[in-house]
């Protein structure tokens, strides 16, 4: 099926003042992404029966449709008019609920985040931004018997015993790193 959409020049001054200067590749994802919503809803697929349901869907096909879940708090925050904080809740709650369907752009997510992890002497250190992300990084090392991290003192930054950061880089199908 194809659908022709009109977007005036004044609607894309407005996406871009919600989005920013990378609002051309969220124009599409958009317009798919509430096509698909509205035709779960009619064939019923998809019947939310609340407002918060509703928004989980949504955000739901915003992801699904290539808004990656480290773009989707602010863009979500944006587009509904919201703090980041609570943008960070429903992108959080989006992805539990649809797990199964999501779960490789989280996997993706944490590995680009555990790849940015430093040696500093005797262990990791790593910025964990607050969030899915960092709910995903700290449960994965709940889920082990090995030392848990700690805060560093320094803003989002936690430090990892060697034995933690590599049993997590694991549990989502990453190599060993090094120390260096």
């Amino acid at each position: 099926m194809k659908i022709e959409v009109n977007l005036s020049t004044e609607d894309r001054k407005k996406i871009t003042t919600l989005l920013g200067p990378n609002a051309n590749k969220y124009i599409e994802i958009l317009a798919v992404a509430g096509a698909e919503e509205v035709l779960a809803q009619a064939t019923g697929s998809a019947r939310p029966s609340t407002l918060g349901d509703a928004q989980l869907y949504r955000v739901y096909r915003l992801m699904a449709n290539g808004i990656a879940a480290n773009e989707a708090e602010s863009v979500v925050a944006n587009l509904f008019g919201i703090r980041l904080r609570p943008a960070q809740g429903l992108v959080a709650k989006t992805l539990a609920k649809y797990k199964l369907d999501l779960d490789a752009e989280l996997k993706k997510m944490v590995g680009a985040v555990l790849d940015t992890a430093t040696w500093k002497k005797t262990r990791w250190e790593m910025e964990l931004p607050p969030g899915v992300i960092q709910d995903t990084v700290l449960a994965a090392a709940d889920a082990t018997t090995l030392p848990d991290p700690e805060r560093a003192g320094r803003g989002r930054v936690w430090k990892f015993p060697d034995e933690t950061y590599h049993s997590i880089r694991t549990s989502f199908g990453l190599p060993k790193r090094p120390t260096k």
